[in-house]
C-alpha cells in the first residue's frame, strides 16, 4: 500500500495532491490494502502511440498500466487543453482519475461483481475533497476509460475480478507556484 506523491507539486497539481490524498486516506481506512495510488502521470511516446506512465522523480518513468501485485491501483491523467477564465482568473481543467482493480480481492465477501460497491466508495470518498470538488462523470470500457492511450499491451480485460473506471472532474483553480 503506497500513495507515491509528487514532491512540491505547482499549479494544478496541488489540486490533484489535495484529491489523491483525500481518496487514498477515505478509501483505506474503508478497508483498501494493496493500494497503490499514483499523482498525475504523463502521457508518453512509445512505438508510436502513448502510454501513461509515472515520473518517479529520479529521471526514471513507470508505466502505471494494471499490475496485478496490487488490489487497486490509481493514476491521474489531464485533458491537454486547460481554459483561462479572465473574469474569475481561475483556469478550468477536466482532472481524471483512473483505477484498476481486483474487484475480488478488494470485496471477497460479495459473491457478485462488486463493481458498483467500488463506485460508490470512491464517490464518496470523493465527496470528501477540500473545497468541494466533485466527480462529473464515470467511465467505463477499457477503450473508453484509457482513451487516448495505446491498450494493444494490455493484457486483461474489464471483466470478471478485473475492473478499470476513471472518474472525471471539471476543475476549476487559480495557477500556485
Amino acid at each position: 500500500m503506497s500513495l507515491i506523491v509528487k514532491t512540491s507539486p505547482k499549479g494544478l497539481d496541488i489540486v490533484i495532491d489535495r484529491i489523491q490524498n483525500t481518496l487514498f486516506t477515505e478509501l483505506t481506512s474503508l478497508g483498501w490494502t494493496d493500494y497503490q495510488s499514483y499523482p498525475r502521470v504523463y502521457k508518453n511516446p512509445k512505438d508510436g502511440s502513448l502510454i501513461p506512465e509515472f515520473y518517479d522523480g529520479v529521471s526514471e518513468y513507470k508505466e502505471v498500466f494494471y499490475d496485478d501485485q496490487f488490489k487497486a491501483s490509481s493514476f491521474f491523467v489531464t485533458e491537454d487543453t486547460r481554459t483561462l477564465d479572465r473574469v474569475t482568473r481561475q483556469y478550468e481543467q477536466t482532472v481524471s482519475v483512473i483505477f484498476q482493480v481486483n474487484l475480488k480481492e478488494l470485496f471477497p465477501s460479495i459473491t457478485h461483481r462488486a463493481d458498483e460497491e467500488m463506485h460508490r466508495q470512491v464517490w464518496l470518498s470523493a465527496e470528501k475533497i477540500p473545497q468541494g470538488y466533485l466527480i462529473d462523470n464515470i467511465v467505463t470500457g477499457i477503450a473508453n476509460v484509457y482513451s487516448g492511450f495505446n491498450t494493444e499491451n494490455v493484457k486483461f480485460d474489464d471483466m470478471s475480478d478485473c475492473h478499470v473506471v476513471r472518474f472525471d472532474f471539471n476543475i476549476a483553480y487559480e495557477f500556485e507556484c
